[in-house]
């Protein structure tokens, strides 16, 4: 931001000049050059005098514009307090390329972009919304699609072909991938917004990245008759495909990398990838998981949102997906939003909405009232993405993500 200074008013030439060339002479022209020297010299020491206050009220302008353009365009990261020892160190000086822009990464809860879309409204027309969710899938395998814990991927002969594809295994931290985690490109994750995820379910578009420094695709081939979101079976095939041809390469193994890793994940990154992996999972192991996430965004400037649960708090699942929410919040600290505590306790009051019996009864039992979730009780209707939206700009704000007043 410029800020222009006052017209310049100098005269083409100065008083001393303007006097000489007056042409009077004799006692009357004696009289005015007695009387303006010493005009002349107060005027010379006047105009460094004048010179430094515009100085000082210039600088003071500068100051004020570098302040307001700082409070009203979050193109520069403020007010991060993020510090907890355990987990991935924040990159903060890295400005994101697109700051006006919302980004979710994790399950259902963001895979048809609707969470995302609901925090960018209520930021305003200035902002935009992606997402790389995809429904169904674990801390582990949102991990690998981020290249946070990369698939290890096996080419059958071990080599990838000048052209066309080659059949691979998939690993994971040297292991074969295990049979009951969610596996890469059987969820539900091709929403409108989606930025990168390149999938859908009869695996044609599969996922973009790159093998052992070549840059291909993912792909999986299913059995005859397999319906969607059905979970791996052992008739999946998965395939890796050159982009173009080139030389062989040989490659016992290697990482696939995700292209839309951390060089598309941008703006305001959401997280929520915990869920689908408590049940099976210790809660301390899928923190780690999601701090490996937390490692891949390029700037830090996100945010981990809490798991919603469809049990009362009292059943051990209830209160896995309570104690998984109390420890992230003591983990993530500021940049930990509470959206399961904000819906149950004010999300009605919030929308001016009076709770149902039922809703009472789901909140009495620790759970979400039903009237902000779907007919499963577990994920959110438009309602409860219009609360979850307003927890996440609060605490955009008040960390300096987005403009305060939103």
């Amino acid at each position: 931001m410029s800020v222009d200074g006052p017209e310049d008013r100098t005269p083409g030439r100065s008083p001393r000049s303007l006097w000489r060339s007056s042409g009077n002479s004799g006692a009357r022209a004696g009289g005015r050059s007695s009387l303006f020297g010493a005009g002349r010299r107060r005027w010379d020491n006047i105009i460094p005098l004048v010179a430094a206050i515009l100085a000082v009220i210039l600088a003071a302008f500068a100051v004020l514009a570098q302040k307001r353009f700082l409070s009203q365009s979050d193109a520069t990261i403020v007010g991060s307090t993020y510090s907890t020892n355990s987990a991935p160190s924040a990159a903060s000086t890295t400005k994101p390329s697109f700051p006006h822009l919302v980004h979710t990464i994790g399950h259902s809860f963001t895979s048809n972009g609707a969470e995302a879309d609901s925090v960018a409204k209520l930021l305003g027309a200035s902002w935009a919304h992606t997402t790389s969710g995809v429904g169904g899938e674990s801390a582990r395998a949102i991990a690998a699609r981020a290249g946070a814990i990369p698939w290890d991927l096996h080419p059958e002969g071990g080599r990838i072909p000048a052209s066309g594809k080659v059949e691979v295994a998939l690993y994971q931290d040297g292991q074969p991938f295990p049979s009951e985690e969610t596996w890469p490109l059987v969820g539900n994750g091709a929403g409108e917004n989606t930025r990168g995820t390149g999938q859908n379910n009869e695996g044609i578009s599969g996922i973009l990245g790159n093998l052992a420094g070549v840059n291909g695709r993912l792909l999986i081939d299913r059995p005859a008759g397999t319906v969607r979101l059905t979970k791996h079976l052992e008739g999946d095939r998965y395939y890796f495909e050159r982009e173009s041809p080139g030389d062989v390469v040989d490659v016992e193994a290697a990482p696939f990398l995700p292209s839309y890793g951390p060089s598309q994940v941008d703006g305001v990154v959401l997280i929520s990838a915990a869920r689908n992996s408590l049940p099976r999972s210790d809660i301390s192991d899928v923190i780690a998981t999601v701090d490996k996430i937390i490692g891949t965004i390029p700037s830090d400037r996100w945010l981990v949102l809490a798991e919603w649960s469809e049990f009362p708090v009292t059943s051990d699942a209830g209160n896995k997906v309570a104690d998984y929410n109390d420890q992230a919040k003591q983990h993530w600290g500021d940049h930990f939003v509470d959206t399961y505590t904000f819906a149950r306790e004010e999300g009605m009051a919030y929308l001016k909405l009076a709770p149902t019996a039922e809703d009472v009864q789901d909140i009495a039992e620790g759970k979400i009232p039903r009237t902000l979730q779907l007919e499963d009780h577990l994920h959110p209707n438009q309602r409860g993405y219009d609360v979850i939206a307003r927890a996440v700009v609060d605490q955009m704000v008040k960390l300096g993500f987005a403009p305060s007043g939103a």
